[in-house]
């Protein structure tokens, strides 16, 4: 039904407005990402040197008119070069303007200087023009720009003064500035009738999709002016559309917030939702998910009452008291988000024979270990209370004296396994909280200093949660680290937005469910990214400590870097590889280590965007990121035409589709890495300590000719239950999960073809490993449970 009705609304664009049928390129790529516009091959990147002239063109890239985008042959998996939809000709307007065609090129854009007490400066008039400074040649000059060519998607804008040719996304022109324009256009193409101009106004909104500026437009026209009946029609027929394909953008809206568990704010919006003139199709779907709103909270209200009489008829009062703070949690906490871990004591309540103390168990241990692994013994529930609680208390503890006494308390507790504490850990709360202290007055914005173990001094980052943040949700993070000349609010406001009037972000970040931190990376008037240690524990104490205060999602946790940030982001990134899903890279430059370090970029997805004219940065780039493309790396390149060094807000969706379809594989089959710093010694289970004098390069020293960098590889065969191992460290430590090994079956650890672990009966799961890994690494979701250390020096497991 739904793709009937768009395509009758396809055809009443082709009667209404003249449609044609368009001929376009898409690629699709291995992650489902569907890429449009003229298609190429090259041999490299930023005219990067091949290797010999027979080298394969391996990178593959797709110029929109707004920015080239390139990415690996390999990740192509269909190219669509037939006729791609049925649509209206997309709307342009091409301004007639006076461009320089001698004047000096611009081949370098920096940032645009602000002039004070002029208002007007850098904004497009209504003929398109502006003023803007940039500093060129050491001095501050007054550039004369021009919009020459409008499209729904792109906007080309050249100089009068300069030659200069540079495009940017429609949608980043104030609104203010651009319809003023296109009012002015639209009366001159259609030689002064109004409503045909208001048409192309319309259609230009449409293929934008901007519904709610194509409605406003003509509910102007028709307020305001004295039209004639027949033109009053034409132009309420074409508003009938808008509000249809309007309420239809409203609905995938709701969708997208109600899967990142906007609950509250989907469904008074859905109780509001416009009716007049909107498809009786998308009505339908939107009673369908009130009534499955209604339907849930029945579910909630039947569990929680079923659950509090079931718990009024227990017998046993020590029990009984034991198991009423978990019944009050489940009554006060259990919502949409949380619903699911019910399900098998909503199986269970109408079974026969079952005591009441057994359903209220089953109850409680589906809140606290999920459904799955649930069961209705008394002795377990209780038991697994008092766990959880040791659990928090052994997180927030500072003293190593009272985390020993607490793990001998574990000992007494029937649920102190290594499987029901792993299931309680990726159910529980964070265990430690923020205070009223770290709050900063705006909902979901903290302020937190974490204690650092380098130089004694502390580490500070900035964190916004999403709307409606549940602590019994995991969410997805992104850990943003500024530029040097930026500030931890403008980088954060980037991915978020500004604060409205009601005190709220309205970014991309909340409406995609995102929490987002920004850590304090560098020192007040450093000048470049150092490559030191201090750096690095910048970004990993904010990251593990925010893993352990907030409920993240540790298999969706994105790094990304603007500028020297971007530099930062690219070192920290290659050198723990296994701690994110993914890489979003701004205008940086790859420098030491990172050149030495292709190999652990294998498994990390990479996303880097610049400006065509930023000082060349890509061709200072072009031999790394040519060298992943040849090695078929999960790697996006995105290059404006004619932009300098810039935040990119036009990029924005495109980097949230992409993180959408990543997910870090924590437990990869087989890996190979390179380190030459002692602190890149941790690749997803294998660790290394005692690098070889040979193996290491120190930031002061660089560069340093000779060292021979550390090698890791490993190989998990699952089905042989075997972990094979090679490191050239003096320790290499092979740390397992839960879920890595059989330990019931013959197990085999191999390092550097030496057995450190066979038939080994004392090699089993261990709480005491599992609780001190999470204290370290803050991983609720994939815990290590236990460890071998092998000393390649006497070929000895310790």
């Amino acid at each position: 039904m739904k793709r009937l009705f768009l395509f009758f609304v396809g055809l009443f664009f082709i009667y209404l407005f003249g449609g044609i049928f368009t001929y376009g390129s898409d690629i699709q790529l291995r992650d489902g990402r569907l890429i449009s516009g003229k298609q190429g091959l090259l041999q490299t990147v930023g005219g990067a040197i091949p290797n010999s002239d027979s080298d394969p063109k391996c990178v593959v890239f797709m110029d929109d008119d707004l920015r080239r985008t390139y990415f690996p042959r390999s990740m192509v998996v269909k190219i669509d070069e037939e006729m791609t939809a049925l649509t209206q000709a997309p709307e342009k307007f091409e301004l007639s303007q006076r461009i320089s065609e001698t004047g000096p090129i611009i081949q370098g854009v920096g940032r645009m200087i602000p002039r004070r007490g002029d208002e007007n400066h850098g904004r497009f008039d209504e003929h398109g023009r502006r003023t803007i400074t940039m500093r060129l040649k050491n001095r501050d000059t007054d550039i004369i720009q021009c919009i020459t060519v409008i499209t729904p998607q792109w906007t080309r804008i050249q100089s009068t003064n300069y030659r200069w040719d540079m495009r940017v996304a429609t949608s980043s022109i104030p609104r203010e500035e651009l319809i003023p324009i296109l009012r002015n256009q639209a009366l001159r193409l259609s030689k002064g009738n109004l409503v045909e101009a208001t048409q192309k106004i319309v259609r230009f909104f449409i293929q934008s999709e901007a519904f709610e500026e194509a409605a406003r437009e003509i509910n102007r026209v028709l307020q305001t002016e004295n039209l004639e009946e027949a033109e009053q029609k034409q132009l309420q027929m074409t508003m009938r559309i808008v509000r249809q394909m309007s309420s239809q953008q409203l609905f995938n809206e709701l969708e997208l917030r109600r899967k990142n568990g906007q609950h509250a704010l989907v469904r008074s919006a859905m109780r509001v939702f416009p009716t007049d003139g909107v498809a009786g199709e998308t009505l339908q779907q939107v009673r369908e998910i009130l009534e499955e709103y209604d339907s849930e909270e029945k579910r909630i209200h039947e569990i929680i009452l079923t659950l509090q009489e079931e718990w009024e008829k227990i017998e046993d009062v020590r029990n009984k008291e034991t198991l009423k703070p978990l019944v009050q949690e489940i009554t006060d906490q259990l919502n949409f988000s949380t619903l699911e871990r019910m399900q098998a004591y909503e199986n269970m309540e109408e079974a026969g024979g079952v005591t009441s103390e057994e359903k209220v168990a089953l109850g409680v241990t589906c809140w606290l270990l999920g459904s799955q692994h649930a069961t209705s013994r008394a002795v377990m529930a209780t038991s697994a209370i008092r766990v959880r609680k040791l659990v928090e208390d052994f997180m927030r503890t500072d003293s190593e004296l009272g985390r020993r006494a607490l793990i001998q308390k574990f000992q007494a507790e029937e649920a102190a396994n290594v499987t029901v504490i792993s299931s309680i850990l990726a159910h529980m709360k964070p265990a430690l909280q923020v205070t009223k202290e770290q709050w900063l007055k705006r909902d979901g914005f903290f302020e937190i200093t974490v204690p650092s173990t380098m130089e004694e001094k502390s580490v500070t980052y900035m964190v916004q949660l999403p709307l409606e943040y549940d602590p019994n949700r995991l969410y997805p993070m992104i850990v943003a680290l500024k530029g040097l000349d930026d500030s931890l609010e403008r980088e954060m406001a980037w991915w978020t937005g500004d604060f409205t009037a009601k005190g709220l972000r309205a970014g991309q970040a909340g409406r995609h469910g995102f929490i987002v931190i920004t850590p304090v990376w560098s020192y007040k008037g450093q000048r470049e990214y150092e490559f030191s240690p201090r750096e690095h524990q910048a970004v990993l104490l904010s990251l593990r400590d925010a893993m352990q205060r907030f409920s993240v999602d540790s298999d969706r946790v994105f790094l990304a870097g603007r500028f020297h940030g971007g530099d930062a982001a690219w070192d920290v990134g290659l050198s723990h590889p296994d701690l994110w899903a993914g890489m979003i890279l701004f205008s940086c430059q790859a420098r030491k280590y990172c050149l030495n370090y292709p190999l652990n970029a294998r498994l990390l997805p990479i996303y880097y965007v610049c400006g065509e004219f930023d000082n060349n940065i890509l061709q200072e780039n072009g031999s790394v990121l040519t060298r992943y493309m040849k090695d078929e790396n999960d790697l996006t390149i995105v290059e404006y035409l004619g932009r300098g060094r810039e935040d990119f807000s036009d990029e924005i969706h495109r980097i949230f589709d992409w993180m959408e379809r990543k997910r870090r594989d924590f437990y990869p089959k087989e890996f190979e890495v390179r380190s030459i710093r002692p602190t890149d010694n941790f690749f997803w289970w294998i660790e290394g300590e005692g690098f070889p004098a040979s193996a290491i390069v120190q930031p002061a020293q660089w560069p340093r000719r000779g060292a021979k960098a550390v090698r890791f590889q490993a190989v998990w065969d699952e089905k042989r239950n075997r972990l094979d191992v090679k490191g050239s460290t003096e320790i290499v430590r092979v740390w397992v999960g839960p879920n890595m090994l059989d330990f019931e079956q013959k197990i085999s650890v191999l390092v550097n073809g030496r057995t450190a672990v066979g038939t080994r009966t004392d090699f089993a799961p261990d709480i005491k490993v599992l609780l001190y890994d999470y204290l370290r690494r803050g991983d609720r979701q994939n815990p290590f449970c236990q460890v071998v250390e092998f000393n390649t020096k006497t070929k000895k497991a310790q």
